[in-house]
């Protein structure tokens, strides 16, 4: 098996690793050691994956049952895909990994665990899965630095107003019209990270208070989830897939 990390480790073997332990073990079957490899899907941003030095000559795709070379339109149509950038993709270089708030990375990762628990990701290093999902990225001295995605996302307050100084967010709850607001909490208010994860697990909560929960039994357990409970949930989802 060192032979084969080895392989699969080397860039001038294969452009991109996306495997790890999880993905591949050893069975026997009928007296016969097998090898089972589970090949997980590539991300827009990794393609093309492909063997050896050349993406023309190295670059597969499954159709059916079998593997067959890709065209070089389709290995350009890839390159372009990689290549759109969008403004949450700026790489800050002047930053490191000290403006985020690893309060913060734990529970986004907390959840990832709970809803997706055999992803890919769930074991990474903070570092490895801070690149996989685009809050960092590699700038042009080689090094890790913090994307403006995962800055708004993970990153403290004081440091996002170095990149935005407009940066604001606040929550209010408003049940009199005669009064200001009943509740309220701002990204500003220095008790806590003041980050976009943050501000909506504190007003998930906030609002979860005011939902009228409904509850049914399903395989002998209570579920009370309301479509709103619903709503906020795929939102989550979908911003941990």
């Amino acid at each position: 098996m060192n032979c084969f990390w080895n392989t699969i480790n080397n860039p001038q073997k294969v452009s991109i690793n996306l495997l790890n332990d999880k993905k591949v073990e050893i069975i026997e079957a009928e007296g016969e050691r097998i090898i089972v490899i589970e090949v997980p899907r590539a991300e827009r941003v990794d393609k093309p994956i492909f063997v050896g030095e050349n993406p023309l000559k190295g670059t597969f795709r499954r159709n059916g049952e079998g593997d067959y070379h890709c065209s070089e339109e389709e290995i350009n149509a890839m390159y372009r895909d990689k290549a759109v950038k969008t403004q949450d993709m700026l790489v800050l270089e002047k930053m490191d990994f000290n403006v985020f708030s690893y309060d913060t990375i734990r529970s986004y990762r907390n959840v990832l665990r709970l809803t997706r628990p055999e992803h890919i990701w769930t074991d990474l290093e903070d570092s490895d899965f801070l690149y996989r999902i685009g809050a960092v990225s590699y700038g042009e001295d080689k090094k890790l630095h913090p994307t403006s995605g995962g800055l708004l996302m993970f990153g403290y307050e004081y440091e996002i107003l170095k990149e935005y100084p407009h940066y604001f967010l606040d929550y209010q709850e408003q049940f009199d019209a005669s009064e200001r607001w009943d509740d309220r909490f701002v990204s500003s208010s220095g008790d806590w990270s003041g980050n976009l994860y943050d501000f909506y697990r504190k007003a998930y909560n906030k609002l979860s208070q005011h939902i009228k929960v409904r509850f049914k039994v399903v395989d002998g357990l209570r579920v009370e989830d309301t479509p709103a409970d619903l709503e906020l949930t795929l939102q989550l989802l979908q911003k941990a897939r």
